[in-house]
């Protein structure tokens, strides 16, 4: 059985896609819902929005109105830290509602 691949995530850098696979484990992992809102940006799309900060990330988290702000002010921040740490990568804070994540 052949696995069907997506084309257009053939345009997303390998980097890019890895970090996303990362952090989405962390989110399902501690079970943090997104409440209807899209969780992730991939630097084209965020180039596009024409946001001036985060420019250069490999992805760019909004939490705004989600669950998943808990990992960036809340109480799985300094946990969600050192998870990003251990996988070589770190989050910058961008505004109140949006990070964006880079590799060290």
């Amino acid at each position: 059985m052949n696995k069907q691949i997506n084309d257009d995530l053939m345009l997303i850098p390998s980097d890019t896609l890895e970090c996303h696979k990362i952090i989405k484990r962390f989110i399902t992992r501690h079970r943090l819902n997104a409440n209807g809102c899209k969780t992730f940006y991939t630097p084209l799309e965020w180039k596009y929005r024409k946001e001036e900060l985060c420019q250069e990330s490999l992805l760019i988290m909004v939490y705004d109105g989600s669950d998943v702000k808990q990992i960036v002010f809340g109480r799985l921040q300094q946990k969600f830290k050192d998870y990003l740490a251990e996988h070589g990568y770190y989050l910058e804070q961008g505004l109140h509602w949006y990070c964006g994540i880079y590799k060290k």
